[in-house]
């Protein structure tokens, strides 16, 4: 193999590794978490432990979502996925922070819970294409999470 045929195969390679989202780290989800614009009614960013992952998603059915909102829009493609989820809850254990998960499967199952469980869907710059709370089955608890009025609350960035 000539030293040209090697440089372009290693071009080659980490084009396809970028490409395929696989190169998404804990530097980017950092960059998304502290662009990312939380819905009404949902605690501090802080509180929660939270999770992303870079998928392929083109259409609603690729999300991991246990409640879904129908008010956004968004194009298809490499989009980032999140879910934050208050410690203790859906059987997330750890001390809040930033963590990557590489595949759907990996983020927590958060069903109901009102805004203990906040999902996220961003563009790879980290703007905000939709978030919302969990629906809450308990009518106890004071989360008016889907009472947003919007897109997303205006709660902080």
């Amino acid at each position: 193999m000539s030293w040209f045929s090697r440089i372009f195969a290693v071009l080659a390679v980490s084009l396809i590794w970028v490409g395929s989202g696989l190169a998404f780290d804990l530097n980017d989800a950092d960059r998304i978490d502290s662009m990312i614009q939380l819905p009404a009614g949902a605690h501090p960013r802080e509180s929660y432990i939270r999770y992303y992952l870079s998928a392929d998603v083109q259409t609603g059915d690729d999300l991991p979502f246990t409640s879904m909102r129908d008010d956004f829009e968004f194009t298809p493609g490499r989009l980032i996925i999140g879910m934050l989820v208050l410690p203790g809850e859906f059987g997330v254990g750890g001390e809040p922070s930033v963590r990557v998960v590489q595949s759907a499967s990996e983020l927590p199952y958060a069903v109901h819970g009102g805004c203990r469980a906040v999902n996220i869907l961003a563009d790879l710059n980290g703007h905000t294409l939709g978030s919302w709370c969990n629906i809450d089955q308990d009518t106890r608890r004071s989360d008016k999470s889907l009472q947003s009025g919007g897109r997303y609350g205006k709660q902080e960035k």
